[in-house]
């Protein structure tokens, strides 16, 4: 008992750092979250992952994690914007290939048919939104993140070796 760590107490992230250090500890057994909405802070970390290709690929851990709040009012997901919808339907079907998440089969559906008014596909990246790296991204853009109007850059495999890693319960 004495060489035991504190448990890390992590309250609602105040700016993207908190932000990041919420997502990327949230339910690992380490840290315990008091009075937080895992549906809002999953919609900020959206955004802020336009930014930080880290905290993106911590997305489908944190998804995983706070999969029994989230999915607990799928309306409140299914609310996004169109544009948003988009990244959050890739982040979802990502984490239910990795992970089996049978919950999330209704929202990804009904975030489908919400994503068919984004006309051009979204460079989820900005730094990604020059035009030479722009074409090396189209390149590099999953099947999956195409499907959902996204332009990544990133492959599938560098979210998944990430979740393995960090979910090793998880049945694959």
């Amino acid at each position: 008992m004495r060489w035991q760590p504190e448990c890390l107490v992590l309250s609602h992230p105040q700016d993207d750092e908190e932000l990041q250090c919420f997502v990327s500890q949230y339910g690992n057994g380490h840290a315990q979250s008091v009075d937080v909405d895992s549906t809002s802070v999953l919609l900020r970390a959206l955004v802020a992952c336009r930014d930080n290709a880290c905290l993106a690929r911590m997305l489908p851990v944190f998804i995983w994690r706070a999969r029994g709040e989230i999915f607990e009012d799928p309306k409140k997901l299914q609310a996004a914007s169109a544009e948003k919808a988009c990244a959050l339907g890739f982040f979802l079907e990502l984490t239910h290939r990795f992970g089996k998440l049978p919950e999330a089969r209704g929202t990804i559906r009904a975030l489908r048919r919400q994503i068919s008014s984004v006309a051009s596909p979204i460079v989820l990246f900005h730094s990604m939104n020059v035009p030479l790296l722009r074409d090396h991204a189209v390149r590099l853009t999953s099947p999956l993140a195409r499907s959902w109007k996204l332009i990544l850059g990133e492959p599938d495999v560098s979210f998944e070796s990430y979740f393995k890693r960090a979910v090793k319960h998880a049945a694959f």
